[in-house]
């Protein structure tokens, strides 16, 4: 018999980082632009994303995804990705 793996993801109430990360991925997972804004440091004086944002192309990427592709769509997205769009 194999022996499964353990894990031991304690309640979110006893983790306030847990918690915070488990309220983000429920608000944001049908809304992968909302995710992005809210996981990455966009614009804090001290993070290497400071005067970064989300690329036009990524950020039209993502609305589309929201939105619900095509199967057609996916492929051409994975396609066109491979010449590096901007």
């Amino acid at each position: 018999m194999t022996q499964q793996p353990h894990y031991s993801r304690s309640s979110p109430s006893s983790s306030p980082l847990l918690a915070l990360y488990d309220k983000v991925v429920a608000k944001t997972s049908n809304d992968p632009y909302a995710f992005v804004m809210s996981v990455f440091p966009w614009g804090e004086p001290s993070s290497p994303l400071f005067n970064k944002h989300p690329y036009k192309w990524q950020i039209d990427i993502m609305m589309q995804i929201k939105v619900g592709l095509t199967l057609e769509e996916v492929v051409s997205l994975a396609v066109a990705s491979g010449h590096r769009c901007r």
